[in-house]
């Protein structure tokens, strides 16, 4: 699709953790400045599931949207 300025998209995703262990998120980062993050909680036990909700707001006009990427770091 295609995404024009001051237009916003977002998602909320569900992340599990599906180990026998608890992770500690340290930090959630995005590949660009014109997507946001936001995660539930940064303590994810065994088989718990939080969210991760995202957004891009692009300054101008994208015309076709390039690949975007958020890095969960344990």
């Amino acid at each position: 699709g295609e995404l024009w300025e001051g237009q916003k998209n977002s998602r909320t995703l569900q992340l599990r953790n599906r180990s026998k262990d608890t992770h500690h998120i340290l930090e959630v980062t995005a590949s660009c400045s014109c997507t946001s993050t936001d995660i539930s909680q940064r303590v994810v036990g065994p088989n718990e599931t939080i969210e991760l909700a995202c957004e891009i707001s692009p300054p101008s006009k994208f015309g076709a949207i390039p690949d975007k990427a958020f890095t969960l770091s344990l």
